[in-house]
C-alpha cells in the first residue's frame, strides 16, 4: 500500500515519489520515505483497515517483513506511540530491504550487465 495514502496501492504512476519505495532507492531515501509514512492522529496502535487505513498499512507491511500475522504485529505494537512505531517500522523495513533485496537484486543486475 502507498506510504502516503493507506487506501491506495503503491504505484509508480502516483505523482508522489514519497508514496513508494523503489528497488534502487538509496539508504537515505528509504529512511526519509519510511519516516514520513502517513499514520493518523488517533491514540494507540490498532489494526482497523476500514477506519485506520494508514496504521493498518504500516502494520501490514511490518507483519510481512517480520513474517508475522497482522494481528500478531498489532499486539506487538499496541503499546507503542507513533514515533516509536515509525522508528520500529523504519528500522525493520529498511534492514529487511538492505539484507534481502540489495544483496540479491544488485548482484543479479551487475551479472546481467556483463
Amino acid at each position: 500500500m502507498s506510504l502516503r495514502d493507506g487506501t491506495k496501492k503503491m504505484s509508480k504512476s502516483d505523482p508522489s515519489e514519497m508514496s513508494r519505495i523503489h528497488l534502487d532507492d538509496d539508504a537515505d531515501m528509504i529512511t526519509a520515505k519510511l519516516t514520513k509514512a502517513k499514520s493518523d492522529m488517533e491514540t494507540g496502535i490498532t489494526y482497523y483497515p476500514e477506519t485506520r487505513p494508514e496504521v493498518a498499512n504500516l502494520l501490514t507491511i511490518y507483519a510481512a517483513v517480520t513474517h508475522q500475522r497482522v494481528n500478531e504485529a498489532a499486539i506487538e505494537c499496541e503499546s507503542l506511540n507513533f514515533s516509536a512505531l515509525h522508528r520500529l517500522f523504519n528500522n525493520t523495513v529498511f534492514y529487511w530491504k538492505i539484507l534481502r533485496i540489495w544483496t540479491v537484486f544488485f548482484p543479479m543486475v551487475r551479472q546481467r550487465q556483463r
